[in-house]
């Protein structure tokens, strides 16, 4: 359903990864802790934009949100090569804690409640309350059915 967003998403951060490893390939070789400011401040913005629209934190289940996040993940982790300097045969666990990102789905996670937690402490009077309100009261309620087993 978003995959072009997702195609837009991968192509973006694979440019910023890019971009990212040269800066940390020069002579005079930034410390981690600002590449690291580098990459939370514009790259991952950039890359997480319109995801808490079809990102489902709890659903993984569906082959879709697994393939969203094994998208994001590589091409975070070309990030995390570039910034700790590892060999690509690393692994991605030992990447994410080296270089003190957070993976992608606490990442987007994150994301997810603070833009909830954002609409929901806004002012009752803001117009915001009227859709928040419509779209839970669509959401659908599963009935309970008892089985003969």
């Amino acid at each position: 359903m978003f995959q072009t967003h997702l195609n837009n998403i991968i192509m973006k951060g694979t440019k910023y990864a890019s971009m990212l490893a040269q800066i940390a390939r020069t002579r005079w070789r930034p410390e981690i802790q600002y590449l690291r400011q580098l990459i939370n401040s514009i790259a991952f913005p950039k890359m997480d934009y319109g995801t808490i629209i079809w990102h489902r934190p709890d659903d993984y289940r569906r082959s879709s949100i697994t393939f969203q996040i094994s998208k994001l993940s590589s091409v975070q982790r070309q990030f995390m090569l570039a910034i700790t300097r590892a060999f690509k045969t690393t692994l991605t666990p030992v990447l994410t804690f080296e270089s003190g990102l957070m993976p992608p789905q606490q990442r987007l996670a994150s994301k997810i409640l603070t833009t909830i937690t954002r609409m929901k402490s806004t002012n009752r009077s803001h117009p915001i309350h009227y859709w928040i309100r419509k779209a839970t009261s669509f959401i659908r309620r599963v009935p309970f059915f008892q089985t003969k087993l």
